[in-house]
């Protein structure tokens, strides 16, 4: 059997270097329920095996622990559980037990998410690509940016213009448009947003 040569953690997992034995990761616990020692002889397949058998339930904890902070989607979870070092049977176990309780619904995180952001002078560009990066697919995220109200985009979208054109400096006048409309652009504003927005702002 191999010999533990070292023990520290790793992004959220314990990481175990063995002696001629690629590197074992742990969930933290998992390792604090079977604590190893350095110099330990490690038998591999049966620690490996004794993880599978228990890892559901401690991976159930730890993803319940992480959604109790903030709604998150189901990629977040299986990242989370994956950083800890859960395997693959027990990640996909839990996210399909919390997801048919009602803990995680990618499409009612995504409605909040978008709604949330959109009050915060962002675009549905932006708020798309924020979505992407969670894992939210492309059709669950066109169903929440179609239940984003236009009306309210242009409200906040103009708030913001009047702000920046307030404190944006330039050669002249159309040089300081040009700045604003970019940096509305940069919030994930349409263009027919930004022009309408624009427009507002310098009737006030």
């Amino acid at each position: 059997m191999p010999t533990i040569l070292s023990i520290r953690k790793q992004h959220g997992a314990v990481r175990i270097e063995l002696e001629d034995e690629p590197a074992l990761r742990i969930p933290p616990p998992l390792f604090r329920a079977r604590p190893l020692r350095t110099g330990d002889e490690l038998d591999v397949e049966a620690h490996i095996a004794w993880m599978h058998e228990r890892g559901y339930r401690f991976a159930l904890d730890t993803a319940v622990a992480y959604l109790a902070a903030r709604p998150r989607t189901a990629r977040e979870v299986n990242t989370r559980l994956e950083q800890a070092g859960y395997d693959e049977t027990a990640r996909e176990r839990v996210v399909a037990r919390l997801t048919q309780e009602g803990y995680l619904n990618d499409a009612e995180f995504a409605e909040r998410w978008a709604q949330s952001r959109s009050t915060k002078a962002l675009g549905t560009r932006r708020i798309a690509i924020e979505l992407q990066k969670k894992g939210v697919d492309r059709d669950t995220i066109a169903s929440a940016l179609s239940q984003v109200d236009e009306e309210e985009q242009l409200r906040a979208a103009t708030a913001h213009a009047q702000k920046l054109l307030a404190r944006t400096h330039g050669k002249d006048a159309r040089d300081i448009r040009r700045k604003v409309q970019a940096a509305l652009a940069r919030r994930g504003y349409d263009w027919s947003i930004v022009r309408d927005a624009m427009e507002q702002a310098d009737e006030k």
